[in-house]
């Protein structure tokens, strides 16, 4: 196999590693938001709106954060990695 052959396939993986990691970082970002949108969206209804000021269902709710936050910086240092 030619040196120059090779360097072309190292490259061209590197950049295909290179997209799929963009699209991880784009899907990591859109998650979370569409996740926040329902919220906004659920917490109009009147039951739903009284369930979300309860202690535990907040408690709950921002620990679903937290592991959204630490997901994203664990995925994040992963796609760094990568590329």
């Amino acid at each position: 196999m030619d040196i120059s052959q090779r360097v072309q396939e190292i490259l061209s993986a590197r950049n295909r590693a290179q997209a799929k990691a963009g699209d991880v970082m784009v899907s990591v970002v859109t998650l979370p938001a569409v996740l926040g949108l329902l919220l906004v969206y659920l917490s109009q209804d009147p039951l739903i709106s009284q369930s979300l000021r309860a202690g535990p269902v907040q408690l709950v709710i921002g620990g679903a954060m937290l592991a959204m936050v630490a997901g994203y910086f664990i995925l994040r240092s992963m796609v760094q990695d990568a590329v």
